[in-house]
Parts: C-alpha cells; sequence; structure tokens
C-alpha cells in the first residue's frame, strides 16, 4: 500500500517546505519501497505554497510512468494518490470512447481524466477505497 502526504498553506519558506515534506515522506517510506517524489507548488501558481508526496509500492503499471504525484496532460492538475478503484478499468473504457487517451496503465490517471471532464463529482463514480489529494 502506497503512502501519501502533503502540507498546504503553510507559510515555510521552499527550502523548509521541501525539508518538512522529506522528513514526512522518509516516516512513510516503508509503504512504498518503489519510488519516492515529492512535488511543491508555490505562488503565483497558488496563492499559498502546497507540497504533494507519494511513496509508491508500483501494483498496476510497474513503469516509471505510474510515479506520483501525476500530472493530468496538460499540468493543470496534480494528484498523489493511494487505493484501488475496482471500477478504473470500465470508466477508462467510457473515458476512450469519448477520444482520451492515456499514457499509463494507472487508476490513477484515470481519476486525472475523469476530474478533468466531471470536476469534483467524479468521486461519486469510483467505486473502491481510497484517499488522495
Amino acid at each position: 500500500m502506497c503512502g501519501i502526504c502533503g502540507i498546504v498553506g503553510t507559510r515555510l519558506a521552499a527550502d523548509a517546505l521541501r525539508a518538512a515534506s522529506t522528513a514526512m515522506l522518509a516516516r512513510i517510506a516503508h509503504r512504498g519501497p518503489d519510488a519516492r517524489q515529492i512535488r511543491l507548488f508555490e505562488p503565483p501558481a497558488l496563492p499559498r505554497p502546497v507540497a504533494l508526496g507519494h511513496a509508491r509500492l508500483a501494483v498496476l503499471d510497474l513503469s516509471d510512468a505510474g510515479i506520483q504525484p501525476m500530472a493530468n496532460h496538460d499540468a493543470t492538475v496534480w494528484i498523489t494518490f493511494n487505493g484501488e478503484i475496482y471500477n478504473f478499468r470500465e470508466l477508462r473504457q467510457e473515458l476512450e470512447e469519448r477520444g482520451i487517451r492515456f499514457q499509463t496503465g494507472t487508476d490513477t490517471e484515470v481519476m486525472l481524466a475523469l476530474y478533468d471532464a466531471h470536476g469534483p463529482s467524479f468521486v461519486g463514480m469510483l467505486q473502491g477505497m481510497f484517499a488522495f489529494a
């Protein structure tokens, strides 16, 4: 099972934010031995700084393409996700029938495409157990 972490709206400087995120990720490293990644978002991209972290346990797409935090097709939406979406293959097929193309075999990328297509209400389409930011 992967591990996710994040910091939102802190007044920490970029170096301190990265250090705090690295420390959090180190505490959950045992949950994801396959990769660890932190993504920082700072003003002016967002009103307040945000850090997303991910300790990956590769299950679906074992390639580096599945590393998180992951962005949508134009890098306007990012996600760090843990869990399993039981119906992601059906959801992916529906999206592909609408012309959406995928770069990975992950349920994470399907979640990003669903968000792009449906906004926050996409969560109601998911069947599974999960947590994400």
